[in-house]
């Protein structure tokens, strides 16, 4: 099913507000939970009616073998400079990486002509080795919905969720140990935004050794809403005829609010929360088998 992806979290919530005195920028924190209350509430009602198809998407990623790139580095920096420029880097955000005159100290891409720790070489030129050892997944954090599968050219198996027993931030052993990957988790990233939202990856390990597939499906709508989403810039998988819809059922939540202005956009409000309600009358009617009981669920344990 094509999407038309026309609403963000952020327009969401500007929509919400509408007619209320104040935008949600602004708003106190006590208005700002009220406001993603009602919008999570909206939120139920909307994806509640939805079919599986538009829960959630089966999604193959491809994990490349490792890639070397020459870099020019500084004592002491997290910036680095690729020689030549390299354009290709943010599909490499959060990836796994090796510098030949730094081995001794774990790092990343983490953003573009960024690491994540500072470098603690000798300033001048070295080489970089990325690993395909993780795939960005948006803004998030519980979007894995089911097992993830890895494959390669003479079969596939199911990988185990969670960081082995022994890992440790301090572990080169296990940061760095390479093979076919066994374990995946889902991880913030720091610096690494859209909007006001984190950003997340979902980790495999061992880095991988060579060329494989994975496999998983990724839930398209967010467990719940929070605060510091008012201004993300995440796409809601919304198609644009029912975007009323949705503001309509999230909106209802608000219509008490003190913030409120006027009694004739109320009554405009209320009537659109009914019409809204029949919509999803009609949509549940059609609905194909959700699989319920699939939902959340952690596969590979």
């Amino acid at each position: 099913m094509l999407l038309i992806l026309a609403m963000t979290i952020a327009e969401l919530f500007t929509q919400m507000s509408q007619n209320l005195n104040t935008v949600p920028a602004a708003m106190v924190d006590k208005e700002k939970s009220r406001l993603v209350r009602a919008a999570n509430a909206g939120l139920a009602d909307f994806v509640e009616a939805l079919p599986g198809i538009r829960r959630r998407e089966r999604k193959t990623v491809r994990l490349e073998e490792r890639l070397s790139k020459n870099i020019t580095t500084t004592l002491d920096s997290k910036t680095i400079a690729f020689d030549p420029t390299w354009a290709g880097q943010s599909a490499h955000l959060a990836k796994t990486v090796a510098i030949s005159t730094d081995p001794g100290r774990y790092n990343r891409l983490q953003a573009l002509n960024t690491l994540l720790y500072a470098y603690q070489g000798p300033t001048g030129a070295a080489t970089m080795t990325l690993s395909s050892d993780a795939v960005l997944l948006g803004g998030l954090e519980d979007v894995i919905d089911g097992e993830v599968m890895l494959s390669w050219g003479t079969g596939n198996k199911t990988l185990m969720h969670g960081r082995p027993e022994d890992w440790q931030r301090d572990s080169r052993e296990y940061e760095y140990s390479c093979g076919q990957p066994q374990r995946w988790w889902v991880e913030g990233l720091n610096g690494i935004s859209g909007g006001a939202a984190p950003q997340y990856a979902l980790r495999v390990w061992p880095q991988p050794e060579a060329a494989y597939d994975l496999a998983f499906e990724r839930r398209l709508w967010p467990a719940a809403l929070t605060t510091t989403m008012i201004d993300s810039t995440t796409e809601l998988p919304c198609l644009q005829r029912e975007e009323w819809v949705l503001v309509s059922l999230c909106q209802y939540g608000i219509l008490s609010s003190p913030l409120w202005q006027g009694t004739a956009n109320k009554d405009d409000a209320e009537k659109d929360y009914i019409r809204a309600n029949a919509w999803l009358d009609k949509l549940k009617g059609q609905r194909a088998d959700t699989q319920r009981g699939k939902l959340q669920s952690k596969a590979g344990y």
